[in-house]
């Protein structure tokens, strides 16, 4: 919506027309005007101070909104977002005096792929965190606490879920689960271990599940391949290992809240192949 303003020199002078939403002020006095399509109202505040960014309004209500005492400009309301907080290990934020509404995201921590203590077994990926986006009513100077949900931990058997990562705002807990864990193919048909699930969000705007922990293959048990970590909303997990017929742990989840890959162990002793971890979840609250 735009705002056409004019103006007047003349103290007291009430301009004799403006467009509906026109506004006018008059630079002697300092009064403010307004049209409506059919006359024109004299506003009760007045100008304080103006420069290229802001008018600052002292004294007095437009449309209702009270402006008393008001050092931001009225057009502050039709701007978007422009700070910003990111979170990736739990604490609390405090919202800034003047801030009333916020965009949260908030993405649970990956799972690990799986691994195993001896083989042949090839291993699933870990799934990925779900994802929370929701545009909340704050409350300035309140303080909210968080938790930040941990990438699961990779180890020599399945791997280890991902963490929840949660906000509670006024009544309503935002929440984004972790992914779970990859498994081995031990008592699957083909040695090939099965995709896992990715974690959930809820009472969101979106609400996003995270992708899940994919499948392993074997080919011709010749050529053993893990399966990759699930993709999250910032990006893909740890890619699948192209293992031959080798042993080698799976790969580290790269994006914020995505799956590690699993391992490959084609050796029949008992030699530790680890899962690739998860990668832990973030909170971002834009302002």
């Amino acid at each position: 919506m735009a705002i056409k303003i004019k103006g007047s020199s003349t103290a007291g002078a009430v301009p004799a027309s403006l467009e509906n939403r026109q506004l006018a002020v008059n630079t002697t006095d300092k009064k403010l005007f307004v049209g409506d399509g059919t006359s024109v109202q004299t506003l009760t505040g007045t100008i304080a101070s103006q420069n290229a960014n802001n008018v600052n309004i002292t004294g007095g209500t437009i449309d209702g909104v009270n402006i008393t005492n008001s050092s931001t400009s009225p057009l502050a309301q039709y701007n978007g977002f422009t700070n910003i907080v990111v979170a990736t290990s739990s604490g609390s934020w405090t919202v800034p005096t003047g801030v009333t509404k916020v965009k949260i995201t908030l993405t649970g921590g990956g799972g690990a792929g799986g691994g195993s203590g001896g083989g042949p077994y090839t291993c699933s990926g870990g799934g990925a965190g779900g994802t929370c986006i929701a545009i909340v009513s704050v409350t300035t100077s309140s303080t909210y606490s968080y938790t930040i949900g941990a990438g699961g931990t990779g180890a020599a058997s399945t791997g280890g879920s991902g963490g929840t990562t949660s906000i509670t705002i006024g009544a309503t807990t935002y929440t984004a689960t972790g992914g779970s864990g990859g498994v081995n193919s031990s008592g699957s048909s083909g040695n090939i271990a099965t995709a896992v699930s990715g974690g959930s969000a809820s009472n969101g705007n979106i609400n996003i599940d995270g992708g899940d922990g994919n499948s392993a293959s074997v080919d011709s048990y010749t050529n053993f391949n893990s399966g990759s970590g699930g993709a999250s909303y910032w990006g893909s997990g740890g890619g699948s290992v192209n293992a031959g017929n080798s042993s080698v742990n799976g790969r580290d989840g790269k994006a914020y809240g995505s799956g590690g890959s699993g391992a490959v162990n084609t050796s029949s002793s008992f030699v530790s192949q680890n899962g690739g971890s998860g990668k832990q979840g973030i909170l971002v609250i834009e302002y």
